[in-house]
């Protein structure tokens, strides 16, 4: 009942995500959202209700596990998976997968774009584990409120949005 009940939600969240992708070209990104629906749900639904909080949370067995889905997921058709396939995820698993990109992410952790381009299992796990440790100390869940605050790793994001964009302009 419980995993029935998990891919129901995670139905209507890849129903969302169909949506949104809808007006794209990019049929890889279709193909690989039904991609998740069938070869993915069984996995997604066991990390369903994981959070980056859970203090008694095994970090590196979930950073393993999902990084397995980042990368198989086939959204793309090149070697960079790191930014769609957290993205994708970030709709799907709200609570344990941030959405991870170049203009902010990698800045924030001073990674030149080959670093964050051609290592990116390692550059996740080190993302994947800092956000972990976050989560654990400062508790996000505390400031989800909707809008732009929609989950706890949307808020972890939102403040390393908010660290790089006050870096880049000196504070101010």
């Amino acid at each position: 009942e419980v995993v029935v009940a998990g891919r129901i939600k995670i139905a209507a969240r890849l129903a969302g995500a169909r949506e949104l992708a809808g007006g794209l070209a990019d049929l890889n990104l279709v193909a690989g959202l039904q991609n998740i629906e069938v070869g993915f749900q069984t996995e997604i639904a066991e990390l369903e209700n994981t959070s980056i909080e859970d203090l008694s949370l095994d970090t590196e067995a979930v950073c393993q596990r999902v990084w397995k889905l980042v990368d198989e997921l086939g959204i793309i058709q090149n070697d960079t998976r790191i930014v769609p396939g957290t993205k994708t995820l970030h709709h799907i698993l709200p609570d344990l997968v941030a959405p991870m990109d170049r203009g902010y992410t990698q800045k924030f952790f001073q990674w030149h774009n080959p670093q964050f381009q051609y290592d990116q299992a390692r550059k996740f796990r080190v993302i994947f584990l800092a956000f972990v440790d976050v989560a654990r100390a400062v508790r996000p869940s505390q400031f989800v409120t909707g809008g732009w605050n929609s989950s706890l790793t949307k808020v972890i994001d939102n403040a390393v949005v908010g660290f790089v964009t006050l870096e880049q302009t000196g504070g101010s």
